[in-house]
Order: C-alpha cells, then structure tokens, then sequence
C-alpha cells in the first residue's frame, strides 16, 4: 500500500500473525496452500490477480482448454446484492443462479 492515510489508518490495529494454514487444512497441499496464501494477501499489490489465480499451477489438473476460460470483461450484478437477507436466503439465490451453469 502506498496511500499514507491508509497506512496510518492500519497502524492503529495491532499486528496479527499469519495463520498456519496447513494446521486448519492438513490435508491440503503445498501448491493449494501455496495459493490461499497469495490470494488472502491483504496488500492488493501482493494479491493474486484474477488472471494470475485462473493460471495458477493449483489449477491445472482442472483446465482443459485455456481458451475456454475467460475473464467476463463486463461487471455482473446478481438481482438480490443491494437486499438485507439471512443466510439461507442467500444460499438459496445462489444456488438458483448457479444451477443453470451446472453440468453433470
């Protein structure tokens, strides 16, 4: 980060050490691991892209064609994102929105 404000906004919350992701996921491997790290990385400049993380190594078991993979280059806005809803109201449009796309 380079904005002073934000900086400065940050140094007032104490410093929280990295958590120990192969505690949580034992069974997790290094590369999986490898990625989580680089896409909670708080710094954005450090962050994974969203091309970087689509390309990662983590991945490629899972791709088949690199062209079939494609960034959507317009902003997607899901109908209910501006309403207040619990939890299993939120799980249920989500699901509506992602069985269409479901392929067995």
């Amino acid at each position: 980060m380079t904005d002073s404000q934000a900086l400065q906004y940050l140094e007032g919350f104490k410093h929280i050490p990295r958590v120990n992701l192969k505690e949580k996921f034992p069974a997790a491997t290094d590369e999986g691991l490898e990625f989580l790290y680089q896409c909670l990385t708080f710094n954005p400049f450090f962050r994974l892209t969203i091309d970087q993380a689509c390309d990662h190594p983590f991945f490629a078991d899972v791709k088949q064609e690199k062209n079939k993979n494609t960034v959507d280059p317009e902003i997607i806005n899901l109908e209910f994102e501006d309403k207040e809803l619990e939890e299993a109201q939120l799980r249920e449009l989500f699901l509506a929105e992602i069985k269409p796309y479901h392929k067995k």
